[in-house]
């Protein structure tokens, strides 16, 4: 969904809402929280981006 936060469990995620970018993530039993803000879109799918890798990086190191 890129058009609000789910609190949906376990979801990195990226979403318009309320005129901005927001890069989040669930927690397994409900809930989020805003990793990052930003106004333009591009630089909200540059972070999600690299964000995901990192983590991808982390576990499979």
């Amino acid at each position: 969904m890129l058009d609000n936060v789910t609190d949906e469990s376990l979801v990195l995620g990226c979403a318009y809402e309320d005129g901005v970018w927001k890069v989040y993530e669930t927690r397994e039993r409900g809930g989020h929280f805003i990793i990052k803000e930003l106004d333009n879109e591009n630089d909200a799918f540059d972070y999600f981006y690299q964000f995901v890798l990192s983590q991808h990086n982390t576990t499979n190191n």
